[in-house]
């Protein structure tokens, strides 16, 4: 039995926050990198399915440099 309801809400939700990270890099890091990881989303998202949008999500490194600024404070 699977449970394929459950990915949407958890996808929407980390897509969102994907998409807001990368703006916190902006005047720390070039801009090329800010927009690779916005398309990296937003691309996707235009198709309308989010259930396999983590995977995007995973190389979407730009944005794992905003986590791990919030780390350092």
């Amino acid at each position: 039995m699977t449970n394929a309801g459950a990915c949407p809400g958890i996808c929407w939700t980390t897509s969102i926050v994907f998409l807001v990270l990368p703006f916190f890099l902006l005047g720390k890091f070039d801009v090329a990198l800010i927009l690779y990881s916005l398309l990296l989303i937003l691309i996707p998202l235009s198709t309308g399915k989010v259930l396999s949008l983590t995977r995007f999500e995973a190389v979407a490194f730009p944005a794992f440099f905003a986590l791990a600024r919030f780390g350092e404070s």
